[in-house]
């Protein structure tokens, strides 16, 4: 009796225990689960891994946490996981190995090469899998840009002292203009306008500008230069050639003329040419030696000319002859003077034609 009773409740078990399982499984009329040799298969009677989902249109896996849940992969080990789990607590989604020197890595378009790496220190590789900074990007190139054409706002990084703070540095590229812009900004926000451009180099040109957007030579600077030392390589040639023996040096009659037709030196560019159109350095330079070595040639030729004056001055028979026709023509004078003197009416008058004639 015992023993029908006990086979009676096995039974009763087994019937429960077979309608619950069979009530788990739930068919629908768009689609079907199924399980069979331990593979769960939805949208499909033929599932070919442990879980299969087959259907038309989008196919979601959705887990709905209380505080924070999701998907663990691995063993079930805390060291041996990957992690995707939502906090609902601040709406964080957060991707993690769970080793404690885990990382992640990235394979995908169907290749087996890796394509991007974040190790344990939280390093970024691309093209690597040994990131040795933040960010380390090996054998490609980085793309930062606008979605329009001719846009101001066509790339920018920024430098920041700290964190949260905006004041420091960064490099800009202007598509409106074409100008890639090296900057500071010392405001402590994100306006742009606080930005200054220190160094601007045009795209199209590759000239640089400094203190300007719009550089109309290799290096145009729009304020101050202070430096040591400037070397200028010549354009032009050295005015040694002044001193050839054939060099038209011209006369001073001829330079007085020029000067006081044009108001400047021949040669060089007028006050309102140089106010126009600023001041070449190389050529500048030359042209003001060149009238610095005329200036010498000039001062050699007065020279030589002041030393033969002396020379027929300190010569006895020069300075002599002179003497003596100073004599003579002051003798002259005075003996018309004393002849003059014995006339009483004319004397007078004679004398005044004398005195004006002398002088």
């Amino acid at each position: 009796m015992k023993a029908k009773i006990l086979l009676i409740s096995l039974i009763a078990f087994l019937s429960k225990t077979v309608l619950i399982a069979q009530n788990d499984w739930v068919t629908s009329t768009s689609g079907q689960i199924t399980y069979t040799n331990g593979k769960v298969g939805i949208g499909t009677s033929s599932p070919s891994t442990n879980l299969h989902i087959q259907g038309s249109g989008e196919q979601w896996i959705y887990v709905e946490p209380g505080t924070t849940g999701g998907i663990r992969l691995g063993s079930s080990g805390g060291d041996r996981m990957n992690v995707l789990y939502r906090d609902t607590s601040t709406d964080l989604l957060t991707l993690r190995s769970g080793k404690d020197n885990g990382e992640l890595a990235f394979i995908v378009g169907g290749s087996t090469s890796e394509r991007m790496r974040i190790d344990s220190d939280g390093n970024v590789g691309i093209g690597t899998q040994n990131p040795s900074q933040k960010f380390t990007l090996i054998d490609g190139q980085a793309f930062l840009g606008n979605s329009s054409t001719n846009n101001f706002e066509s790339g920018r990084i920024r430098f920041s002292e700290y964190e949260s703070s905006f004041q420091g540095a960064f490099i800009h590229y202007d598509g409106s203009q074409n100008i890639f812009n090296i900057g500071v900004h010392n405001d402590n926000d994100s306006n742009v306008p606080g930005d200054v451009n220190a160094i601007s180099i045009s795209r199209t040109t590759g000239k640089v500008g400094i203190g300007t957007t719009s550089p109309d030579e290799k290096l145009t600077v729009k304020g101050k230069i202070h430096t040591e030392e400037v070397k200028v390589d010549l354009s032009v040639p050295a005015p040694d050639y002044v001193f050839a023996n054939d060099y038209n040096l011209p006369t001073l009659e001829e330079i007085e003329k020029f000067i006081k037709s044009e108001k400047h030196l021949p040669e060089i560019p007028s006050a309102k040419e140089m106010e126009a159109n600023g001041v070449e350095l190389g050529t500048m330079n030359m042209l003001l030696l060149r009238k610095i070595e005329e200036l010498t040639l000039y001062t050699l030729q007065q020279d030589k000319e002041i030393a033969q004056l002396r020379k027929e001055l300190s010569s006895p028979d020069s300075s002599g002859k002179k003497i003596e026709e100073l004599m003579l023509y002051t003798l002259e004078q005075e003996k018309e003077i004393d002849n003059l003197s014995k006339q009483p009416q004319a004397t007078s008058d004679k004398l005044s034609a004398l005195e004006i004639e002398n002088e």
